[in-house]
């Protein structure tokens, strides 16, 4: 196919991609499913030029979804694998199989940030202690390291990432207290409906007896 060809197939996929994130994510995921696809399109061992636009636009979400964990429940931004299937009309096999092709030739790791948060890559970030032990960077605690004693460079990392760290714990704390609100508001509702109900029956009762 000319290069033409292969220029119309990456915007078809990218306007998939969009199509969805629109729907069902946001500008993030979309950026990173964007970036993905453009890693793509330089290797020529992955064809894009070959099978459905479809089945690449949900194989890329999938696999970012996969990265950023968003199959998992509990994900403030969580989407069931099976809704970009049907979204897109595909096979579980045929996506999972292809999502875990792009993973594998493009040999992306965990911590990849053009394809995840930084939220996400630092869950996979190690460091090595002066004892030699080498440990999860979430291990550590920001009181127990001596700054000036580390390299500059190092030092802004570990600042930025505690950083980060303060954010995460200040923005699951507003939703675990976002949550509590909800659901005492809908057991407050629950109990006020059914006291209308008490209520409405104990009226119906009353002229049942009239009559």
């Amino acid at each position: 196919m000319a290069a033409s060809s292969k220029e119309e197939r990456i915007r078809e996929i990218g306007e998939n991609i969009r199509r969805f994130c629109k729907e069902y994510l946001n500008s993030q995921y979309e950026g990173y499913a964007l970036n993905l696809l453009e890693e793509i399109s330089e290797y020529e061992s992955l064809n894009i030029e070959r099978g459905k636009a479809e089945i690449w636009a949900a194989s890329i979400i999938h696999l970012i979804a996969r990265l950023n964990f968003l199959f998992d429940k509990q994900a403030e931004d969580h989407i069931p694998a099976k809704k970009i299937r049907e979204f897109f009309g595909v096979k579980p096999t045929t996506v999972g199989n292809k999502a875990s092709l792009i993973e594998n030739i493009l040999n992306i790791r965990n911590n990849d940030t053009r394809f995840c948060s930084d939220d996400i890559a630092d869950l996979f970030k190690f460091v090595e202690t002066s004892d030699g032990f080498i440990i999860p960077l979430n291990a550590l605690k920001e009181e127990d390291i001596d700054f000036d004693s580390l390299e500059e460079d190092f030092a802004l990392e570990l600042r930025a990432f505690f950083e980060r760290k303060k954010l995460r714990i200040e923005k699951e704390k507003k939703r675990r207290e976002e949550q509590r609100i909800k659901e005492a508001k809908k057991q407050e509702e629950a109990r006020q409906k059914r006291i209308q109900q008490k209520k409405d029956k104990n009226q119906l009762d009353l002229f049942d007896d009239l009559g």
